[in-house]
């Protein structure tokens, strides 16, 4: 197989790591805004703050967000032009001629925020939305907030998972995990 980057894998572990980093960072800065973060410097480090790692209460959200950023990066890199295993044109930015010529391999990839795309003007209308800051490329991060944000408004079940790294979205985790922090569920 190979890598996001149109190579044979030589080192497997390292590789898929390279292909995927990008959604992994995603994941990664989500989680770690999870907890609540009181702003003092973590014991032992010098500047360290809690929102600075993912810690254990943390963790079970970080690999469910490794899931959802995944499929988000892998849409993405189908309208990039990289797939894993498949040809190399990948920027790590859609240009609006890449939006509007594969817009509609992405639809059904399971994001409310791209199911809803009917036509060209609907694509481009999304684009727009997607490219903050209007230069005319929308680059990863652009991509994972619109998709976040679309799901978090349409309450989808993706939509709630991804809350929970945004403002309430401690308590909102502490009731669906029905109660105060700490307490033991049955899984």
């Amino acid at each position: 197989p190979n890598s996001g980057k149109g190579r044979a894998f030589k080192t497997p572990g390292k590789d898929l790591w390279t292909a995927f980093r990008p959604c992994y960072v995603r994941a990664f800065k989500d989680a770690a805004d999870s907890g609540k973060d009181d702003g003092k410097n973590i014991k032992g480090t010098k500047n360290a703050k809690q929102d600075d790692y993912v810690d254990k209460s943390e963790f079970r959200l970080f690999c469910v967000y490794l899931i959802i950023y995944a499929a988000m990066y892998d849409a993405f890199a189908k309208i990039d032009g990289s797939q894993i295993g498949g040809a190399n044109n990948n920027d790590r930015r859609v240009q609006e001629s890449e939006w509007l010529s594969r817009y509609k391999e992405v639809v059904r990839h399971g994001f409310v925020a791209l199911a809803r795309i009917e036509d060209k003007k609907e694509a481009m209308g999304t684009f727009q939305c997607m490219d903050e800051n209007g230069g005319g490329v929308v680059l990863l991060d652009e991509w994972c907030k619109f998709i976040k944000a679309a799901e978090i408004e349409a309450n989808t079940p993706l939509g709630n998972l991804l809350g929970f790294s945004e403002p309430n979205g401690v308590e909102k985790l502490e009731a669906l995990a029905g109660g105060k922090k700490g307490k033991k569920v049955k899984t």
